[in-house]
């Protein structure tokens, strides 16, 4: 069976389907197979994403570490301010999987299932004593209890949904409990004695889980991923033979990253914020390059070969810069045959050109060296014609003027086509 690599980094020019790709490997890697039908790709991952077992995260230049692992978060309550410690969405993540990896520490998690009054609970042991029961516990609802610390079950049931369907609540957070008898009550509708028998796992469940980070390299990855550029190495991930956990700071607890959670970042070649990429987690990921498809593209527009037309412009911005700078295929996918020369015409105008004027920072001759004089013209223009007069010291005698042709030929995206 192929190894998924727990760090892994979809590189390569503008348009080459590296986010849309991350749907297939989260796909992949937690269900082992991707649907055929992109509408369905689609709709699985968001029931994962929904389920908590997915993230997708943009990274900028204002993203830090409070938002990705865990920092000081003020918050107004009754016009009074108070100052909490809130984990950052990777943290969240990483809780949630070791809780549902085989890492987890089997003598502490607990398991209660009555199948014939649909009750179903995981719990777990606490260092400080205490009882979590996990969150997705199916509760019967007629058999929740009445007992004297109403509280207690009026907390539990806010964070529960009611399904008519079943007639029962499902948990939606984790909630703490005293005593394992106290625990037993809300969840089975028993009596407080004592008396359910809460059984350790044999086994505890193993979910991947992914979390998705576009455009890795814009962020600034010291200052988001602190200590955990040395945590998310893969020989140094809890139950690893080189496992390293350490203390947080604002926090300080004990933290470490399981095996069962995999990092898929995108990152854009063309990026002018590429070399700011830092070399720690370059040899920590895994690259995949995601180049044009040009395959894709095999089809004719009013007679015109997208697949040559893109391969000759990718050709010529090659040599006129380099490969990183390459214009990808899907910029083009929302053409078929049954388009027109205006579809195309406004990718041109709207996209591709003004993509090349990025590239070459507005150099209209090399803009026109990649797409012929059919879409970019000159005309020279004599100073003398402009102005009354003449300092040769700052003006020029004749210049050569750019503009976009307003009208783009049949013929001339032809001859583009032609030159392969």
């Amino acid at each position: 069976m192929e190894t998924k690599a727990l760090n892994s980094i979809l590189y390569g020019p503008p348009g080459t389907g590296k986010t849309y790709n991350t749907i297939n490997k989260a796909l992949e890697i937690i269900d082992n197979k991707v649907p055929n039908n992109r509408e369905e790709a689609k709709k699985r991952f968001e029931i994962l994403k929904k389920s908590g077992q997915i993230e997708f995260v943009t990274f900028h230049q204002s993203y830090g570490y409070e938002e990705f692992v865990e920092g000081i978060k003020a918050k107004t309550i009754n016009g009074e301010i108070s100052y909490n410690i809130e984990n950052g969405v990777f943290k969240k993540l990483c809780e949630e999987a070791i809780e549902n990896s085989c890492y987890s520490n089997k003598d502490e998690i607990y398991q209660l299932k009555k199948l014939n009054s649909k009750i179903t609970a995981r719990m777990k042991k606490l260092n400080n004593g205490k009882f979590r029961v996990l969150k997705n516990s199916k509760i019967r609802k007629h058999e929740t209890p009445s007992f004297n610390a109403k509280n207690i079950k009026e907390e539990f049931l806010k964070y529960a949904k009611y399904s008519e369907e079943e007639f029962y609540y499902i948990l939606e957070e984790d909630y703490d409990f005293n005593t394992i008898s106290g625990a037993s009550s809300v969840v089975s509708g028993a009596s407080s004695n004592g008396n359910i028998d809460w059984q350790p796992e044999e086994q505890s469940t193993i979910k991947n889980y992914i979390i998705i980070i576009d455009e890795i390299n814009r962020g600034n990855i010291s200052k988001i991923f602190g200590e955990l550029i040395t945590l998310i190495e893969p020989s140094k991930r809890i139950g690893a033979s080189e496992e390293i956990q350490v203390k947080l700071p604002y926090s300080n607890e004990e933290f470490g990253v399981p095996k069962n959670l995999y990092i898929i970042g995108t990152m854009n070649t063309a990026d002018r914020s590429i070399a700011l990429l830092d070399t720690a987690l370059r040899r920590r990921f895994e690259f995949v390059e995601m180049m044009p498809d040009y395959n894709l593209l095999d089809f004719k527009v009013d007679g015109i070969s997208i697949k040559k037309l893109l391969t000759t412009i990718n050709k010529r911005v090659e040599y006129l810069y380099d490969r990183d700078h390459v214009i990808g295929h899907a910029y083009f996918m929302e053409l078929d045959e049954n388009s027109t020369l205006n579809d195309l015409d406004t990718i041109f105008k709207n996209k591709i050109i003004p993509l090349l004027q990025e590239y070459f920072y507005d150099d209209w001759e090399k803009i026109r060296l990649v797409l012929n004089d059919g879409f970019i013209k000159s005309s020279k223009i004599k100073a003398t014609h402009i102005f009354d007069t003449i300092d040769d010291d700052y003006i020029e005698e004749d210049k050569t003027i750019y503009s976009i042709q307003s009208d783009f030929t049949q013929e001339s995206y032809q001859k583009l086509c032609q030159n392969i």
